[in-house]
C-alpha cells in the first residue's frame, strides 16, 4: 500500500501470564520473546520501510533498557513509551542507554507544552509525539514542535482522528521542518474517506496538501449521517 513507516503496539501476552500484557520484571525468555516478535515483523517488510513499536509505558528502567538493546539489530525508527511517563529522569536514563531512538508520546507529555519543554530541554527523548487534539489545538502543538526543532528533535504526530482532524494535523505538520511522520489510524474503516468529498485522502502512504481555502476539505454530510452513533433510548434529558 506504499506506507513508508509502520508502527505496531507491542503489548505481548507473555507465555504463562494469562491476560497480562506486561511482565515486570522481565525474564531473559520474555526479552527474547519480544525480540523475536520484532525480528519477524522486520523480516516481513522491505528494507526501506520504517518500523516503530509502542511498548505501552509499563516497564522499569532496567527492563526498558534490556528490551531496547535486544531491538538494536533491527533498525527501528523508534520505541515509544518504554517507561511510565511520570518520571522524566527515568526517560533520560533509557534514552542515553540504548541506540534505538526513544519517543516520548503525547500521553507521557500529559498534553501540556510545559512538560514538553522539560522533556525537550533535558534531551529526555530522541523524538516527540504531538497530538493536536489533546494538547490544545494546532497553535499549541506547533509551539511544541518549534521548541523541539531548536534541539534537533523530530516530531511524530499522534493521530486517531476523523478526516477533518487528520487533514488539520497534516496542515500543521507541513509547517514543521522537523516533522517526521503523521499517524493514520483508520485503515480498517472502509467508509472513513467518504466522510469528505475530496477522498481518498491518503494515497501510497501520503496525504497531498491542496490549494483550497481553510483545511481544503468539504464534509460529505449525507455520508456522515449514515454513521452517526444511535442514541441510547434509555437516557433521559
Amino acid at each position: 500500500m506504499g506506507f513508508p513507516l509502520l508502527k505496531f503496539d507491542l503489548y505481548p501476552g507473555f507465555p504463562g501470564l494469562g491476560n497480562r500484557r506486561i511482565a515486570s520484571p522481565l525474564s531473559s525468555s520474555d526479552v527474547q520473546y519480544c525480540a523475536e516478535i520484532v525480528r519477524c515483523v522486520r523480516s516481513a517488510l522491505k528494507d526501506e520501510t520504517g518500523l516503530a513499536f509502542d511498548l505501552g509505558g509499563g516497564y522499569s528502567i532496567g527492563d526498558a533498557v534490556r528490551l531496547g538493546k535486544a531491538f538494536e539489530p533491527y533498525n527501528l525508527d523508534w520505541i515509544e513509551d518504554a517507561v511510565p511517563g511520570t518520571n522524566i529522569e527515568a526517560l533520560v536514563q533509557v534514552t542515553r542507554s540504548i541506540s534505538v531512538p526513544v519517543l516520548c508520546s503525547y500521553t507521557q507529555l500529559r498534553n501540556t507544552r510545559q512538560l514538553a519543554r522539560e522533556v525537550i530541554a533535558k534531551q529526555a527523548a530522541r523524538l516527540i509525539a504531538i497530538d493536536f487534539g489533546n494538547i490544545g489545538g494546532l497553535q499549541e502543538g506547533k509551539k511544541v514542535g518549534d521548541l523541539a526543532e531548536l534541539y534537533f528533535i523530530p516530531v511524530a504526530v499522534h493521530n486517531i482522528a476523523s478526516p477533518v482532524g487528520t487533514v488539520a494535523a497534516a496542515q500543521a505538520s507541513a509547517t514543521m521542518p522537523n516533522f517526521m511522520a503523521l499517524e493514520y489510524h483508520a485503515i480498517g474503516v472502509a467508509w472513513w474517506n467518504s466522510l469528505v468529498r475530496e477522498g481518498p485522502l491518503i494515497e501510497r502512504g501520503y496525504y497531498k496538501l491542496n490549494q483550497k481555502p481553510g483545511l481544503g476539505i468539504e464534509l460529505n454530510e449525507n455520508e456522515m449521517s449514515k454513521h452517526l452513533k444511535p442514541l441510547d433510548r434509555d437516557l433521559k434529558d
